[in-house]
């Protein structure tokens, strides 16, 4: 009985389950999924970039363009850090400073601003290229300390080359050299959690990474960890020695892992735990097979 019931259940769950993956109506599919025109004309560059919305000069707040692996700066999420949020409110997301820093290469956007750059696509909706945009991760030739609050808003007012200085909330406690001309960053690997570099330093040279600082992510350099610091007030940064490297940034969250850990035992624990509940009905079962063919011998 109960294995019919549990039959029934997964014949049930897997009957309803299977039918978001066959959607009836074609044309809703099309136009539902079907990348539109300036999609696919982004989609031709295939470096690593972001990209930012806009509709009557506001960002967009749809997350929309995730659905074709666009990486958007701004979209809707109901628990942002605070960090970025105050980013967006005191910097501003449509700040073409702080949009160069962001690695925003291209600008969506039912009207053509100048100040992005230049008009690359007018269709359904225009393309803006932004000739301005910084990469993902370079090397800078200094940093200097200062408050939070003025981090942000030196960024609104576009007061400093971020290519030349960087900001950081407290000193370090080493000697941080500019970088030589032959010095490179290098994106080997980009993921949600992981993200890899190959980099060239010459000397102590100060990286800077256009993502979001947050605790939870530990930096290996040639596998050795290494302090990531925030900088610029929301990014991040880390010293690289002379050399050539391998950089990893890496999510890891040590009470996740351990829950992760904890909810594979107790589902194990549940599997072995109705496998071992079986065992009685076995053995009676085997007994009534034997009890009946002795009888009928």
């Amino acid at each position: 009985f109960n294995f019919g019931i549990a039959l029934i259940v997964f014949f049930d769950l897997w009957r309803v389950d299977g039918m978001v993956l066959h959607y009836s109506n074609k044309e809703d599919l099309i136009s539902i999924y079907n990348p539109p025109d300036y999609v696919e004309y982004i989609k031709h560059d295939t470096t690593l970039y972001r990209v930012l919305e806009l509709s009557g000069g506001q960002p967009v707040m749809s997350n929309h363009l995730a659905l074709y692996r666009l990486q958007n700066v701004f979209g809707y999420h109901g628990a942002k850090m605070r960090i970025y949020q105050d980013l967006i409110d005191v910097a501003g997301i449509t700040n073409p400073f702080l949009l160069n820093i962001l690695n925003v290469k291209y600008v969506i956007s039912d009207r053509y601003d100048s100040i992005y750059g230049n008009l690359v696509f007018n269709g359904t909706k225009k393309v803006i290229f932004n000739p301005n945009y910084l990469p993902r991760a370079f090397f800078v030739n200094r940093y200097q300390v200062e408050k939070p609050l003025n981090i942000l808003l030196k960024m609104k007012n576009g007061e400093f080359n971020p290519k030349d200085l960087l900001f950081l909330e407290d000193t370090l406690n080493l000697k941080i050299d500019p970088p030589a001309e032959n010095a490179y960053v290098e994106v080997v690997e980009y993921q949600i959690q992981k993200i890899t570099l190959k980099a060239k330093a010459t000397g102590n040279n100060l990286l800077f990474l256009s993502e979001t600082w947050y605790p939870k992510w530990k930096c290996y350099i040639d596998g050795k960890e290494t302090p990531i610091y925030k900088a610029n007030y929301v990014f991040r940064a880390v010293v690289v020695p002379d050399g050539e490297h391998e950089i990893v940034f890496i999510y890891q969250d040590d009470k996740f892992e351990l829950g992760s850990k904890i909810s594979l035992a107790l589902s194990a624990s549940v599997l072995i735990g109705l496998l071992i509940s079986l065992i009685p009905y076995v053995k009676k079962l085997r007994i009534s097979r034997f009890e009946n063919s002795h009888s009928r011998t």
